[in-house]
């Protein structure tokens, strides 16, 4: 398989959903709203070292609901 079409696979929104619906975020623009609904709060969180000082607790607190 040639390299360029290895990765439009994993490009594609159909291989990005299932990627979404494992708990990876998708780098395709549009599939957070094609995942299963309880993943959605984990999709939209952001990556390590972009939280928000003044949005700390809030975000402890989702993922204390999150990881029960």
């Amino acid at each position: 398989m040639q390299p360029r079409l290895f990765i439009n696979h994993y490009l594609e929104s159909d291989s990005q959903i299932v990627f979404a619906n494992a708990g990876y975020n998708p780098v395709v623009k549009g599939v957070v709203e094609k995942t299963v609904e309880e993943i959605r709060p984990l999709l939209a969180t952001k990556a390590l070292g972009t939280t928000v000082p003044e949005r700390q607790d809030a975000m402890l607190e989702l993922a204390k609901q999150i990881f029960k």
